[in-house]
């Protein structure tokens, strides 16, 4: 742990104590909206999916915009700015029993979101030399699932007492890290002179390199999904055992804080692209070999085999869009790069419950573990031919 946090330049620490409770006040609700909706209010199931739906679309789907506006206003203030309103979001959870309230809160908290995502990661990237930026975006994906663990723990304390305490509670620990922020971050500008929205835009969308891998990076999202429903019923399925649901995040969180620092030095040998590559087949093959054994071991060497491709694959995608974003529009280019969260995390979020199903219909129960696995290489093959092509271009010049 002392590895990833120790050397970084002011204001970096303060982010990471930011994301770890970000990620304790998220993961301690979000996951808990269904069991309140469905269970407590009888919703149906399509509401409660909808209602889920509406905040992811809210935050990965106005991206763009909202990176726009970090560039132009200043990062520092979109991150306070957001952080409120998420709060105010989960709070109002606590107390929105009719749906029009509820989607309110959802709408509230995914816009909270979204203003505070880009900025946070141009943030980082502004304030971290460009040589400590693996390691940094490595420790704020250790720093995260920290985060998860700590999540766990609240949830346990406080889902099964009064879940409107809960909720305020996740809303507090937003508004404090707003009011740290406020207090304590260094205001960040990085256009001296205001750049025109047209600009940005252009500045973005003809970066081919940049766009193509956002487009391959669908690929990653779509099996990263997968950690939220289809995974922990192969696993209840497999085990017998229901309860192992609700212990899938924690394993994985687990798994990222044992294994972020022997991979990040393995990883650390190759080039951006290249790692992007290794952890897309890591997890392609992680998630075949998941979903079709039929005994614990290999079950449990599928999942270790996916877990240690979403450490290489996440932290450097997030290195990759800082290498390639202008200095002006940095946040800009975070925000456009969730675009593929919203393309391919919704995909695999709308089809993996529905492969499953037709899978089971068809007698081919690994339905939707090779189409996984195909997205996977689909991904690491476009991001092998981008990389290529951006590096020749890049020897060119």
């Amino acid at each position: 742990m002392r590895f990833f946090i120790q050397g970084f330049p002011r204001g970096v620490p303060l982010m990471f104590f930011n994301i770890l409770m970000m990620y304790a006040g998220f993961y301690a609700l979000i996951p808990f909206l269904y069991a309140h909706y469905h269970d407590d209010l009888l919703w149906s199931t399509t509401m409660v999916g909808v209602l889920l739906a509406v905040r992811q679309l809210c935050q990965q789907g106005v991206g763009l915009l909202t990176g726009m506006l970090a560039d132009r206003l200043g990062y520092k203030q979109m991150l306070v700015v957001g952080m409120v309103v998420r709060g105010v979001g989960f709070a109002l959870f606590g107390f929105a029993e009719h749906p029009v309230w509820a989607f309110l809160a959802a709408i509230l908290a995914g816009l909270g979101g979204a203003m505070f995502e880009p900025a946070r990661d141009a943030t980082l990237t502004a304030l971290t030399p460009a040589e400590l930026r693996g390691r940094m975006f490595a420790a704020k994906k250790l720093v995260g699932n920290l985060g998860i663990a700590l999540s766990a723990l609240l949830s346990a304390l406080l889902f099964w007492v009064d879940f409107a305490v809960l909720c305020l509670l996740c809303g507090l620990i937003y508004w404090g890290c707003s009011a740290l922020t406020l207090l304590r971050l260094p205001s960040i500008y990085v256009q001296t002179e205001p750049v025109p929205f047209t600009s940005m835009w252009s500045t973005v969308i003809q970066d081919r390199p940049f766009v193509q891998s956002t487009l391959f990076m669908c690929g990653y999202y779509f099996m990263y999904m997968q950690s939220f429903l289809t995974i922990p019923m192969r696993a209840a399925d497999v085990t017998g055992v229901q309860e192992i649901v609700a212990l899938v995040n924690l394993l994985m969180a687990g798994l990222t804080i044992g294994l972020q620092a022997p991979v990040y030095r393995f990883i650390a040998r190759y080039d951006t692209w290249a790692s992007i590559q290794i952890g897309l087949g890591a997890m392609a093959g992680g998630l075949l070999l998941f979903g079709i054994v039929e005994h614990w071991g290999g079950l449990i060497a599928g999942f270790v085999l996916y877990v240690i491709g979403l450490l290489i694959v996440g932290p450097a995608s997030n290195e990759l869009v800082a290498a390639l974003a202008k200095r002006e529009v940095t946040a800009t280019y975070f925000g456009f790069a969730s675009l593929a969260l919203a393309v391919g995390g919704g995909l695999g979020q709308l089809l993996g419950g529905t492969l499953v199903d037709v899978g089971r219909s068809v007698g081919q129960p690994q339905l939707i573990w090779w189409v996984c696995a195909v997205c996977g290489l689909w991904a690491l093959w476009g991001m092998h031919r981008t990389g290529a092509q951006h590096r020749s271009n890049s020897l060119a010049c």
